[in-house]
């Protein structure tokens, strides 16, 4: 069928292949680009943040723990270090944190959305039952009454509410700062396979424009030089 074709028609067939070949692998390349950059900016502007806020939060938590047992364990007045800078945390910090935690987490595709909820009001628990050692340990002759003691280090020492309520919060945090590593790390890979698709498209499509191009410039040269020597037999 093809040593039919005029040789306008084959070098026309032989360009149209070049362009629409160049036009599909242009398309994918392109489509591919754009998913790739929706891919990064979600990265860069949600999910790397999210995770650097969730790791402060569970610094903060750590820190609240370390202050709370000071004001247990340290007899010492309103205005101490560690009982000013706990205060700061639990009341302007914290708030502060949790607000972009939850702006982040409004962009959030996946489960770990649902996991904030609980999250929060564990730790608003944990803050309640900071008040009621504070309350406790409110001055320095409040260290001297038996009773108080007694209450605040049942609450702070191994098994105690604020102990255990720490650690089931901490480990909450753990758990939802893993989901989005993995949810991270997902999407990341199927970035990288994507431009690896695209990579290989090219590549095969190079290989078969060469061979098209070959077999197509045998043909039509074909089809040029049998007539000249039929015309020189003659």
């Amino acid at each position: 069928m093809f040593s039919h074709f005029s040789i306008g028609r084959k070098i026309s067939l032989g360009f149209a292949v070049v362009i629409l070949s160049t036009i599909v692998a242009f398309y994918i390349t392109n489509r591919t680009f754009v998913n790739s950059q929706k891919i990064n900016e979600e990265i860069t502007n949600n999910h790397t943040p999210s995770i650097a806020k969730l790791e402060e939060l569970k610094l903060m938590l750590v820190r609240s723990k370390m202050l709370i047992n000071n004001w247990v364990y340290l007899s010492s007045p309103p205005e101490n270090e560690d009982k000013v800078a706990l205060n700061r945390l639990t009341i302007s910090e914290y708030p502060k944190l949790k607000i972009d935690i939850e702006t982040l987490a409004k962009q959030w595709q996946d489960s770990t959305k649902a996991s904030l909820a609980p999250l929060f009001e564990n730790i608003e628990m944990l803050w309640s039952n900071h008040d009621i050692v504070k309350q406790t340990l409110s001055g320095m002759e409040s260290y001297n009454d038996p009773f108080n003691q007694f209450t605040a280090n049942s609450m702070v020492e191994d098994g105690g509410d604020i102990y255990l309520l720490t650690d089931d919060i901490l480990t909450m945090l753990n758990v939802l700062i893993d989901q989005k590593k993995n949810t991270t790390e997902i999407i990341t890979a199927e970035m990288i396979d994507s431009f690896q698709g695209v990579r290989m498209l090219i590549k095969n499509l190079g290989i078969g424009l060469t061979i098209a191009g070959v077999i197509i410039a045998f043909l039509t040269t074909r089809t040029i030089v049998s007539p000249v020597r039929k015309l020189r037999l003659i």
